[in-house]
């Protein structure tokens, strides 16, 4: 809990000090109208993502860019934990295709919606260098992509991808606190599991818009997550 909080109050920091001409005198008073008792269930993070996908449609013909298509992004998070296993979430940042030689076109805006829901855990206590829990859960996500061309200049591409997943996580526990009551811990969270995932977007290239698709709506995801608890 006490992470997030300092989670909350660096991102507060971070928004002040670019407001240039703010008052934020200390006599003012500090009492609110609502009054935050506990952000146990916020949860506030940074967000990497790396994709690449086999497109179909028109685009993949006749547009300046190659039929398989490698996007990044980077990004914040924020879910609140509604009850102890369902979590929806919203994430914001800015990703860019890569054409030729790994080069990444300019960076377009990004965001999406999603739900968490874990449904099942099991708390491995052996071997002890492992023990830690798993879970099986599954994650709906609708994501808004867009990112400049890396060939031509001015072209555009916009996109959306709905996906189902239900992947499989261990997570990792390791009490590294400095203070006494040891209540802060670290975690590593990895996870693996099949993916339903259904991309549509327009290219814009010389005014003329072209439609793609992904090549296969079904796949594979995994990754891992850090966490401070």
């Amino acid at each position: 809990m006490k992470a997030k909080t300092i989670g909350v109050i660096l991102a507060a920091a971070m928004t002040v000090s670019g407001a240039w001409g703010a008052t934020m005198s200390g006599a003012i008073s500090r009492d609110s109208l609502v009054v935050g008792e506990d952000l146990s269930r916020l949860s506030i993070g940074a967000d990497y993502q790396m994709s690449k996908r086999t497109l179909a449609g028109s685009v993949a013909e006749v547009a300046p860019v190659e039929d398989i298509m490698e996007y990044q992004s980077f990004g914040g998070f924020v879910a609140v934990d509604v009850t102890s296993w369902l979590s929806p979430f919203v994430t914001v940042g800015s990703g860019a295709i890569s054409g030729i030689d790994d080069e990444y076109a300019d960076y377009k805006p990004k965001w999406s919606v999603g739900l968490s829901f874990n449904f099942w855990n099991y708390d491995v206590t052996k071997p002890e260098w492992l023990s830690g829990r798993l879970y099986i859960r599954s994650v709906a996500e609708y994501a808004s992509y867009k990112s400049a061309a890396v060939a031509a200049e001015g072209d555009e591409a916009t996109w959306s991808e709905t996906t189902i997943s239900v992947p499989i996580c261990f997570e990792m526990f390791e009490n590294q606190s400095p203070i006494e009551d040891k209540s802060l811990r670290c975690s590593l969270s990895l996870y693996a599991g099949p993916a339903y995932c259904k991309l549509d977007g327009t290219y814009e290239a010389g005014g003329v818009e072209l439609d793609f698709e992904g090549d296969k709506d079904f796949g594979f995801m995994g990754g891992s997550m850090g966490s401070v608890v």
